[in-house]
């Protein structure tokens, strides 16, 4: 058996000049990051964002990590040790702040002996399309109820007549103690620059066998359907579909229109999307 990719895009937020996701791919093991930068000033010098350079970071490490020979869950812990070493080292000058620290959400799968194994931590989603028509996908992530109270918070302060900037500094102090609630008891998993992640981290192992397609994606291309209404998942995985990159052309097309952010209400104008379909090849 092995993993097909039939599809992968990852598209940044158009006013910005980095993605700070990643995605990577192989017959084998399949994950999308999505990073958040820390609410602070920037760590880590000559870079786009710390989101950035954190998961580009992480990336590489788990990418050159990756093997058949090892869970991948030691893989992972290799890469976020690694990837903290080198921001203790960056930042060892500096008085950091657990709101300050990048982060990142993730989605991996590992097909190892006909069985996936499936690991999360934030509102990175995966949706398994199985043999028998159904859909598996985790629970929602705590992050989504945090997220939701700041929108309305957000929302509040923009319909009072704020222009987004004004607004999203109105409620700073609401968003720096979600993020300081990262991998704590009562509070949301992520992949940040420590280990405690392994406390938090969601896992599923899935018969290989039962499953027929697999969506991986960020919460800025999971938007689509869990709030735009621009498609469902069982669409994105039919072999009629709309593609990703009309999914996420449609995406933008939907933020542009709503610049208020009224409309669909959300924390930012917009977000990197990324999405990938992995079809799962049986032998005959």
């Amino acid at each position: 058996m092995k993993l097909i990719c039939l599809e992968k895009l990852s598209v940044p937020a158009e006013q910005k000049k980095v993605n700070e996701d990643e995605l990577y791919f192989s017959e084998s093991v399949a994950f999308v990051l999505d990073g958040a930068t820390g609410l602070g000033e920037p760590l880590i010098q000559n870079e786009e964002s710390d989101a950035s350079w954190f998961v580009r970071n992480l990336k590489s490490f788990l990418k050159s990590r990756i093997t058949d020979d090892e869970p991948v869950e030691e893989s992972l812990f290799y890469a976020v040790k690694k990837t903290k070493n080198l921001f203790n080292a960056i930042t060892s000058k500096y008085n950091v702040k657990k709101f300050q620290i990048p982060s990142s959400g993730l989605i991996l799968v590992h097909l190892n002996n006909h069985t996936l194994n499936i690991h999360r931590l934030g509102d990175c989603e995966i949706y398994c399309l199985l043999e028998d028509g159904k859909i598996w996908k985790f629970p929602n992530s705590p992050l989504e109820s945090f997220d939701n109270h700041s929108i309305s918070l957000l929302q509040k302060e923009i319909a009072s007549g704020k222009p987004f900037p004004e607004a999203r500094k109105a409620i700073a102090s609401t968003l720096r103690r979600t993020r300081s609630m990262m991998n704590s008891p009562g509070g949301y998993s992520a992949l940040s620059p420590d280990l405690k992640y392994t406390e938090y981290l969601e896992t599923k192992k899935i018969d290989a066998k039962s499953v027929s397609k697999i969506l991986l994606c960020s919460d800025g291309f999971s938007i689509s359907f869990k709030q735009y209404g621009i498609c469902k998942v069982e669409e994105i995985l039919s072999k009629s579909g709309p593609s990703l990159k009309q999914i996420i052309n449609e995406i933008r097309k939907i933020e542009n229109d709503d610049k208020s952010l009224l409309k669909h209400p959300r924390l930012k104008p917009q977000d990197d999307a990324t999405a990938m379909i992995i079809e799962v090849a049986k032998p005959f």
